[in-house]
């Protein structure tokens, strides 16, 4: 079993053997052998393994046996865990059977790194790599110094990959700006939100306020002040889809890309 904890902690007691299950890893357990848990106010996830569908990882997955996956790949692990937790209600049959085979081979390859192993689960690390520079662009959407450079420097890519991987999405400046305007119509549509127009687009990282009301216009059809009006007014809608989510097509990998 690999535990990736959403909230609080657990302590798990096995033999002599404790380990800590926080957020801030993965830990495997197994029901081979009998464990203590003690935990407080706290939410899991948990993913079974079937111990036969992995034969010849069975060893190193034994010498991981309670034990934190503090590493790279760990947490490369955690986080495509919770991207598949997210998307699990969407999954077909079909998607569900690939699913399985494109788990057990990131799970191996987190584990037990080899330069196969990598291979195998490369589609899956990518993802996963792109969920979290997509997290580090809206956790920094009000720096002037967001952009490729430090992106790269963060998310530990290639300035070439990280063009390839947002490619779908018109690419990495586009992407962001979507994200910034998404965020300003949402501050705009809050009846409760009482900063200015011009904070609100600073806050998001747009400092040209007239270069804000082009774009506000062109992403939505209104300028921000007639949103505003309308919130005030209770005229408002809701804005269309970003543009930065993907239609569900193309299966598993094209359903965890638009997370």
């Amino acid at each position: 079993m690999v535990s990736v904890i959403r909230r609080g902690t657990r302590s798990l007691r096995s033999d002599d053997k404790v380990v800590i299950n926080d957020p801030g890893a993965a830990v495997i357990t197994s029901f081979d052998r009998p464990y203590e848990t003690m935990r407080d106010d706290s939410a899991w996830l948990q993913l079974y393994i079937p111990r036969d569908t992995l034969p010849a990882r069975g060893q190193a997955i034994d010498l991981m046996r309670f034990r934190r996956l503090d590493s790279a790949m760990g947490a490369l692990l955690q986080d495509y865990i919770l991207l598949l937790a997210a998307r699990m209600p969407r999954l077909s049959g079909p998607e569900a059977e690939r699913l399985a085979e494109a788990t057990g081979n990131m799970v191996a390859a987190c584990i037990q790194p080899s330069a196969d192993l990598m291979q195998q689960a490369a589609p899956q690390i990518e993802l996963v790599q792109l969920a979290q520079i997509k997290r580090l662009i809206r956790q920094n959407l009000g720096s002037a110094m967001l952009g490729p450079d430090r992106l790269c420097r963060q998310a530990g890519v290639s300035r070439s990959k990280l063009y390839r991987m947002f490619e779908p999405f018109g690419g990495v400046a586009r992407f962001i700006q979507a994200e910034r305007l998404a965020r300003a119509h949402a501050a705009l549509s809050d009846p409760d939100d009482i900063r200015s127009i011009g904070r609100i687009a600073e806050d998001v990282g747009l400092f040209d306020l007239s270069s804000f009301g082009r774009m506000f216009r062109a992403s939505f059809g209104c300028s921000p002040r007639e949103l505003r009006l309308a919130v005030a007014t209770g005229m408002a809608r809701p804005a269309p889809a970003s543009e930065n989510a993907l239609p569900h097509v193309g299966g598993l990998q094209a359903m965890l890309r638009g997370l």
